[in-house]
């Protein structure tokens, strides 16, 4: 079994697998993640491919997921000889959101998930910043939330119901005794819609 003890001290003896990205995780503790790296490139690379030229990275995290991501953004951009720019925001200040959107810095954004793009579509409506022809907006997570608004928004698909059946598969095998750890990386998926295309 993977030993957690300084991680999660009280599951020390219980076979467990880590659902996330964490920085430095123990050798030999199980891990089922996305690839965040290959999906923030991609969406990147599409928006390249829709014409936005001056992109950002928008998001409220500093977490090794948010890092990746960025990594992947920096990746993209590097290949093609543009500087990638970071904006963090607070969870509810609108005027940080404001000033991302009404001062036209940018014509493509990669939001860090599904809510702050929410968030960036709604200030972009109410300073008249047409979405997509003025500002294309990618984000992560497809939920829901991604599929409802207007216009919808293209977001990177985690797969998982995949990574949790994974997960499941790989406790059983540690319950019967399989001992070298096991990292699981699985590929996103761009779902193209309204927030990046007039006819996605």
């Amino acid at each position: 079994m993977a030993p957690v003890q300084g991680i999660y001290p009280g599951l020390k003896n219980s076979p467990t697998v880590v659902i996330s990205r964490y920085d430095n995780p123990p050798a030999n503790l199980d891990t089922v993640v996305s690839d965040d790296v290959m999906g923030a490139r991609t969406g990147c690379e599409h928006l390249f491919s829709v014409g936005a030229e001056r992109i950002a990275y928008v998001t409220k995290s500093t977490s090794a997921t948010s890092r990746a991501r960025e990594q992947g953004m920096n990746e993209a951009l590097t290949a093609v000889g543009k500087k990638l720019s970071v904006r963090y925001v607070e969870s509810w200040d609108t005027s940080q959101f404001r000033s991302i959107v009404a001062d036209r810095e940018f014509d493509g954004i990669l939001a860090n998930n599904d809510m702050t793009a929410a968030q960036l579509l709604r200030v972009a409506h109410e300073e008249g910043v047409s979405v997509p022809k003025q500002l294309k907006i990618v984000s992560y997570d497809n939920t829901s939330t991604a599929r409802v608004l207007y216009p919808s928004l293209t977001s990177i698909d985690q797969p998982q119901e995949a990574m949790g059946k994974k997960a499941i598969s790989l406790l059983r095998e540690r319950i019967a005794d399989r001992e070298e750890a096991i990292h699981a990386l699985f590929p996103p998926e761009l779902i193209v819609r309204r927030s990046t295309t007039a006819t996605g």
